[in-house]
């Protein structure tokens, strides 16, 4: 049966590949993510595709495939980057512990350590994704991303 009054968050695992020593180790945690309107989602869905077709161009322009003009056109969207998207998204965590071994809460200042940490606010922004589903490389390009092979 499906319940129409939700609650406000869900956790959902996310899974970080490290370096470690000279070879990858995975790590995860438990995010608790913010359950948003359809609408916020879209939008999110359609910063996030932005944001990837910016930084794309960005790789382009750096590899010598595309012009210093593209570059420069490619927005704001790649300054925010993904710590904007993780700040909208991530309300909370489990499973968070220092090389002690201790158990991290979720603050202000420790969510700001997590993206300080290479990888973690990708990994973050896709378990998000993957817990609504991914969206279609047809809907990715219509709201403005690209399809594989452009």
């Amino acid at each position: 049966m499906f319940i129409l009054d939700q609650s406000d968050s869900y956790t959902w695992p996310v899974s970080i590949e490290l370096p470690v020593n000279g070879a990858k180790k995975q790590f995860s945690f438990d995010a608790e993510f913010r359950r948003l309107p359809e609408q916020e989602v879209t939008e999110l869905r359609q910063r996030y595709f932005k944001l990837v077709t910016d930084l794309r161009r960005q790789l382009q322009t750096l590899e010598g495939y595309a012009s210093e003009e593209d570059f420069t056109e490619a927005g704001t969207a790649a300054d925010q980057g993904y710590e904007d998207l993780c700040d909208e998204l991530l309300c909370g965590w489990s499973k968070v512990s220092d090389s002690a071994g201790e158990v991290v809460e979720f603050s202000e200042a420790s969510k700001r350590q997590m993206y300080r940490v290479q990888g973690a606010c990708v990994a973050i922004v896709k378990a998000w994704f993957d817990s609504l589903g991914q969206p279609s490389e047809k809907s990715a390009a219509k709201a403005g991303g690209f399809r594989r092979g452009n």
